[in-house]
C-alpha cells in the first residue's frame, strides 16, 4: 500500500500531508488516501480489526 496523503484535524481546521514520508506517524482520526491492490487494503483493514492494541 502506497499513502499518498493524509488529511489531518489540528483544532478546527484541516491539516493536507501529501506524499508523507515514513517517519510519519498515523494519528486516530486521519484520512488516508491510498493505492494499493484492494485484497491488500482488504487484508489490512481485517488484520486491523483484530488487534487489541487498535480496540482498546
Amino acid at each position: 500500500m502506497l499513502i499518498l496523503a493524509i488529511y489531518r484535524k489540528e483544532g478546527k481546521k484541516t491539516v493536507f500531508i501529501g506524499a508523507p514520508h515514513g517517519d510519519v506517524v498515523l494519528k486516530v482520526d486521519d484520512e488516508l488516501i491510498c493505492y494499493a491492490k484492494e485484497d491488500a487494503i482488504s487484508r489490512i483493514f481485517s488484520a486491523a480489526r483484530h488487534d487489541p492494541v487498535i480496540n482498546e
